[in-house]
């Protein structure tokens, strides 16, 4: 559908390893459960707070005041958790898109099995203004405790369930959330919570969406609408938002359109807005001619978009979409940034693991540096949320003969491998079917026997057990099962995608001699002077050459991508960044490298990138390589992007990639703060398709002064794709600053081969790339073939308009 909705069918979990219920029962009644969840809540005690290193089920301290009693509620289209009553209002809320984990821990009676009562574990990462936010941006525990046993499963089972849904995920739901803004913003004002705001709330609220309006402004607006009253209630306060026209661009477009209503004398561009909201309409003829021009008309029905995004009857039953209709047509998923097709698995999956990029996370039980950091189980889970089919467990030997997991000799905690392997077993699949691959180091030669009896206990039939001769199975007959990859100790990183076997007298991490099983482990620094084409130095004692010498003599980009092509090849970050920063994946996939391992903990541009080229292909983790990294018929040099075939050497076909910059609505101040200036936005545009950052094309709009709310641009942009197949597009608000350096706002990554054309809106993500919940860009994207010829320039979308209407 072109827009969803709280009551859309929600996506089921794949595996039931990733997800049982307490009772089965439950799965059955879901609809029932999400009814009272949303409608009534769910009563908890909420015992302590604090901020914690996640791995402790042990909360923060004391809170001040003794316990605290609320209900807990789903809202906001199944994407908030509310708590009332509450002093914190409005930033009583946990978004369920950043909760790590969620479990229930049963009391029971000493003296009997009989359970007395229930605790609540939520687990998450808490945004700014929250109350559980600090500045070291530890995740938070909340611990909720009932008597009622049964409420505490139903609530953990439902919030689960909505975890795994994909608007609680990989992208921004913008058609949710738009016409909620209102609400929100009223709540922000309404700070005595009597369900009406004065003057000077009003005026407090509006600077805090970065609305430029002087007092004398927002006074008349306010003595338009309250209607010689002295404080707006909720409708009022919709009324004066409509007013003050928050989606200026829009809104001429669908005047331009909508000819029956302007022409009827009822409205006239640029005028009445208000009555535009509740009384203007496209009829199915216009909206046909708009998805005409939009180039969209064979993708959803007119039929189809007036069912799903119209919510007001009267509209619907005559066939008409009402201009909240049609914002929430372009902010649906028709109409994101990334194209729809993208949110469902759509590449070939029947190959086998060597011709796919897959997402890969370093030392993945870090919750921060390398060196004293705490490591857990939640860092795993935090890993597998955002995507990861490839983690790491550094295994050494712990008490009691139970492996532990840690940053071998540096000051970093430890974490059970037992307790690692139950949250893996939990959510390996929770939001993928493809295999999830285990890299073991192993340093524990001693309690051996004990980590394979582990994994043989906790994974059981997940554990991929058939032996494999020559080349991997196809990636689809590895679905809901777990590779195991071992790293020995011993001169050469050569190591093995492990079969699995599990005869008597046979290590489940027999290796096999060789061929595409074995994977061979570089560092970022080995990689680079392997793929320079300057002669080989001399190398340090144990090297990075298999045995045979494959790797030695890959001296150039044309033989590293070959030998990729039938090998497998994991290049990991340089042990000198203790920080956890990353390289850039780029400069690895452009190889044809298929793990390019980061530290998810570290959220800067490397993992951006990491994020928009997994969000593709049904966020599976797999992403098929292109032809030219894959067909030994075919060779390519990354460098000069000359692909050869038959002999005949040609650089890649080029692209144009045309971008206007139409608008903006709801940006945040720097670090979604409520206090300072307003800001001076301008958006800035790369085009990241090469190798290295610095050979980025970027695009600059002027700025805006003093407006956050509404600011309207109308720039338009240009860029040569030379490398698509590894092209990202990185849109970026900053504050302009006339003193020091500019802020950053928000920003949204987008692969190039996921760029919807036409009018788009491209929501907008935080410095942690968590979605600001209304925050977006309007803009129209254009992409055409150059095909070694030069493209005429294409008229502006507005120009277009202005031509054909």
């Amino acid at each position: 559908m072109g827009c969803q909705n709280s009551n859309a069918k929600l996506v089921t979990t794949f595996h039931p390893a990733g997800f049982v219920a307490p009772e089965a029962s439950m799965e059955r009644d879901l609809e029932a459960l999400l009814a009272v969840a949303r409608r009534d809540g769910f009563p908890f005690t909420r015992e302590k707070r604090g901020h914690h290193r996640p791995g402790l089920l042990r909360g923060g301290p004391l809170l001040r005041g003794g316990p605290r009693h609320a209900t807990y509620r789903i809202t906001n289209h199944d994407m908030l958790i509310v708590y009332e009553p509450s002093k914190h209002r409005p930033f009583n809320q946990i978004a369920i898109a950043d909760i790590v984990d969620v479990r229930v821990l049963t009391r029971k009676d000493p003296h009997s099995t009989a359970a007395t009562g229930a605790s609540l574990v939520i687990k998450f990462y808490p945004r700014p203004n929250s109350p559980f936010y600090n500045s070291q941006k530890l995740v938070a525990n909340l611990k909720l405790s009932t008597s009622r046993v049964e409420d505490a499963h139903k609530f953990c089972f439902v919030v689960k369930y909505l975890r795994l849904q994909p608007f609680n995920n990989f992208h921004c739901p913008m058609a949710l959330l738009w016409y909620s803004l209102w609400e929100d913003c009223f709540s922000k004002a309404d700070k005595d919570s009597n369900g009406r705001i004065s003057l000077s709330e009003l005026k407090k609220v509006l600077k805090l969406k970065n609305c430029a309006l002087t007092s004398r402004e927002i006074e008349k607006a306010f003595k338009n609408v309250a209607q010689k009253q002295k404080e707006l209630t909720k409708s009022q306060f919709f009324t004066l938002y409509e007013n003050l026209e928050p989606f200026p661009v829009q809104c001429d477009i669908f005047q331009r359109y909508a000819k029956e209503w302007t022409n009827g004398g009822r409205a006239s561009p640029g005028h009445d807005t208000n009555r535009l909201w509740s009384e203007g309409y496209l009829t199915r003829e216009e909206l046909h001619r708009f998805l005409v021009d939009d180039g969209k008309v064979d993708s959803l029905g007119v039929d189809e978009i007036i069912g799903s995004c119209q919510k007001n009857n009267d509209f619907t039953t005559m066939g008409r979409l009402s201009f909240p209709g049609f914002l929430n047509y372009l902010m649906s998923d028709s109409c994101l940034v990334s194209r729809r097709v993208d949110h469902s698995v759509h590449m070939d999956m029947t190959r086998p693991i060597t011709q796919y990029f897959v997402n890969s996370s370093h030392n993945t039980y870090l919750e921060g540096n390398q060196l004293t950091s705490s490591s857990s189980a939640e860092a795993y889970i935090n890993a597998l949320n955002k995507g990861a089919r490839f983690v790491e467990l550094d295994v050494w030997p712990g008490p009691n003969n139970e492996p532990k997991i840690t940053h071998g000799n540096t000051m970093t905690s430890s974490v059970p491998l037992r307790e690692v392997c139950h949250a893996l077993r939990e959510h390996a699949f929770d939001h993928s079917p493809y295999p999830l691959i285990l890299s073991i180091e192993d340093h524990s030669e001693k309690q051996k026997d004990a980590m394979n009896a582990i994994f043989q206990d906790v994974f059981q039939d997940l554990l991929y057990t058939k032996e494999v001769e020559g080349e991997m199975p196809p990636l689809c007959d590895l679905k809901y099962k777990i590779l195991i990859k071992n790293k020995r100790q011993r001169e050469e990183p050569f190591i093995n995608i492990c079969t699995g076997r599990s005869q008597k007298g046979k290590d489940i991490f027999d290796a096999i001699e060789c061929g595409p099983n074995y994977c061979t482990s570089v560092t970022e620094g080995d990689f680079s002077e392997m793929t320079s084409c300057e002669p080989p130095r001399s190398r340090r004692a144990g090297g990075v050459a298999p045995p045979g010498g494959e790797l030695a003599g890959l001296t150039s980009p044309e033989l590293m991508v070959e030998w990729t092509k039938s090998n497998q090849l994991k290049v990991y970050p340089a042990g000198v960044r203790v920080t956890s920063d990353n390289f850039d994946p780029r400069n690895m996939w452009m190889y044809g490298v298929q793990y390019a391992t980061l530290n998810f903990q570290t959220v800067s541009r490397p993992i951006v990138f990491n994020a928009s080229m997994f969000s593709r292909n049904g966020y599976a983790g797999y992403i098929l390589k292109p032809d030219y990294l894959r067909r030994k018929d075919v060779h390519f040099n990354p460098k000069t992007l000359k692909v050869t075939r038959n002999g005949v050497s040609e650089p890649l076909p080029t692209t144009k990639l045309t971008i206007e910059i139409l608008s903006g609505a709801h940006l945040p101040k720097p670090n979604d703060s409520s206090k300072g200036e307003i800001i001076d936005p301008y958006v800035r545009v790369s085009l990241f398709d090469r190798l290295g950052e610095k050979s980025a094309k970027t695009g600059v709009t002027k700025h805006i002064d003093d407006n956050g709310f509404n600011p309207v641009w109308r720039e338009r942009m240009e860029f040569e794709v030379e490398c698509a197949d590894v092209a990202f597009v990185l849109f970026e608000v900053q504050d302009k600053d006339a003193v020091s350096k500019d802020d950053d706002i928000a920003c949204n990554c987008t692969h190039f081969h996921s760029l919807q054309t036409g009018y788009v809106t491209i929501p907008l993500f935080n410095a942690e790339y968590r979605p600001y919940p209304y925050a977006s860009i309007f803009a129209h994207v254009s992409i055409q073939q150059n095909n070694n010829q030069p493209a005429p320039a294409a008229p502006s979308p507005l120009q277009l308009l202005e031509t054909k209407l």
